[in-house]
């Protein structure tokens, strides 16, 4: 049973929802958002006097117990302004989140702020706003779907050399003989062979071997945001061997009119 607290005549309020979709966001949890707007209230010099909640509710439908007894006591005159964490929170349909700008600012008088920074500014076009708003949707989606992806240990980028996605499995597996030519290419390596030569013997350029052997992809991983989780698919070098070839080995030889030459390249990172 969610509680309210009473609200007094015509003070500032906050709106909080939490939709399933949003339950694994720490960002969008209640504590989280009503933390948030009481705090953005408390520097603009307004005492919050009531918390309304939707909790587990879609913002696709306004039919939520919350929101309609926030709008029934704004109609009451007891409500002069609403936060909330971002304007999603309302609605997550452009015509309704109009129609709710409209009743609360233009029929009833209530300002809404909104802490995410967009506008708190009435006099914004709102085809302005709800374009901010939508690029705003769109990249919450996109990282909710690459979280997704990464608690499912889902690859979210093309497989390297030696892999092939499984549309079946939604993995990456390996890729025939280009798998095996991997497993060579670290074999060499390993065996004391300078990128250079293994440059040559695969018809690869340095700077190919030299990513290929810093992958750690090979060893079963999935790469999300420059970290590296556990993913589902088979490694195809055991790591043992993958930290073998990670030392550094300055000396590498290139050649030059049929001539070998030495070069410098730069360390390679240990894992």
């Amino acid at each position: 049973m969610q509680t309210e607290q009473k609200p007094n005549n015509r003070r500032a309020v906050v709106y909080v929802r939490l939709s399933a979709d949003d339950s694994t966001n720490p960002s969008f949890s209640p504590m989280n958002q009503e933390k948030l707007c009481k705090e953005y209230a408390n520097r603009l010099g307004d005492p919050i006097s009531a918390v309304y909640k939707d909790i587990n509710r879609s913002g696709a439908n306004i039919e939520r117990p919350g929101f309609l007894r926030l709008i029934n006591d704004a109609k009451k005159g007891m409500i002069s302004k609403v936060f909330i964490k971002d304007w999603s929170r309302l609605t997550r349909n452009i015509s309704d989140l109009r129609m709710i700008r409209k009743l609360l600012e233009k029929d009833l008088g209530v300002e809404i702020v909104s802490t995410d920074g967009l506008t708190d500014d009435k006099s914004v076009d709102i085809s302005t706003l709800s374009s901010d708003w939508v690029v705003q949707e769109s990249r919450k989606k996109q990282e909710q779907i690459h979280d997704l992806k990464k608690q499912d240990q889902i690859p979210c980028s093309r497989p390297p050399f030696g892999y092939k996605m499984s549309k079946k499995y939604k993995m990456f597996i390996p890729d025939g003989d280009k798998a095996v030519s991997i497993k060579e290419i670290f074999e060499q390596r390993d065996g004391g062979s300078t990128i250079t030569e293994i440059a040559m013997d695969f018809k690869m350029n340095i700077t190919t071997i030299y990513n290929i052997l810093q992958n750690k992809t090979y060893l079963g991983f999935n790469c999300y945001k420059g970290e590296w989780s556990k993913g589902r698919h088979e490694p195809l070098i055991d790591e043992e061997t993958f930290k073998r070839c990670q030392k550094e080995k300055t000396k590498e030889r290139t050649w030059k009119n049929n001539t070998p030459v030495k070069i410098e390249l730069p360390k390679i990172p240990s894992s």
